[in-house]
């Protein structure tokens, strides 16, 4: 019926269906029937692997075409008291939650909470590319899924171009502390990161060197991953 609707409306692209429990509970051929119908209408899902409740089937989904995407929804409230609104715990909550035990399955979890998410939002400058907007973290990390299995602490958290937190620790009272990432409601920022060529040289401890701006900096000499940080106020 919602498939329907979108497409007698021409709404393809701008539906999401949420949480699609019962996909996970019908057979395979009437996944796979449901999966194909939602890509030919348009129609997305998000999910956010909720507990003792079944979970769409996030691979056959995507192989289908459907544009799948995750979130926290409730965060430590009368609905749940897990959560903390950090969305690679929440990509790790997925990826327990479907059995992601592969390397390509783990990013998969990641791609769920970041460029899907992006993509749904149709935030188009997303990522950490020059001229993309200054609000990311960095950890340290060896690839991907690492990111999502070892819940690594935040080395470094830019918010709008200007750091939020090093270290674990937070600068000052608006922003949520370094180890949250709000939501997948993503702003649109005007600061950008510049200088992509030059990202490198970054003291963790202390801060970019004195002559340079405040731009994203990673340090090639150690295993850094730095992936995009959205917030959602």
């Amino acid at each position: 019926m919602i498939c329907g609707r979108t497409k007698a409306l021409g709404l393809g692209g701008k539906v999401t269906i949420s949480h699609g429990f019962c996909l996970g509970g019908v057979t395979e051929r009437k996944a796979a029937e449901a999966a194909a119908t939602m890509a030919e209408a348009g129609v997305s899902l998000v999910t956010h692997g909720a507990g003792g409740l079944t979970m769409p089937p996030v691979e056959m989904l995507r192989a289908a075409g459907v544009l799948v995407f995750a979130g926290n929804d409730d965060i430590r409230d009368t609905w749940s008291p897990y959560g903390t609104g950090d969305l690679l715990e929440r990509a790790a909550m997925i990826g327990w939650k479907g059995d992601f035990r592969r390397d390509d399955q783990v990013e998969v979890a990641f791609d769920l909470v970041s460029t899907a998410g992006a993509r749904a939002l149709g935030i188009g400058d997303y990522g950490i590319t020059a001229g993309s907007a200054a609000t990311l973290f960095t950890i340290a990390v060896s690839c991907v899924a690492e990111a999502v299995a070892a819940h690594p602490a935040r080395k470094l958290v830019l918010f709008d171009g200007k750091i939020n937190g090093r270290a674990g620790r937070n600068h000052g009272e608006r922003f949520p502390p370094t180890n949250l990432i709000n939501g997948l409601r993503l702003h649109k920022l005007r600061p950008k990161v510049a200088h992509a060529h030059n990202l490198r040289d970054y003291d963790f401890e202390t801060g970019p060197p004195a002559s340079s701006s405040e731009h994203a900096y990673t340090r090639p000499s150690q295993s850094l991953a730095v992936y995009r940080r959205e917030a959602r106020y």
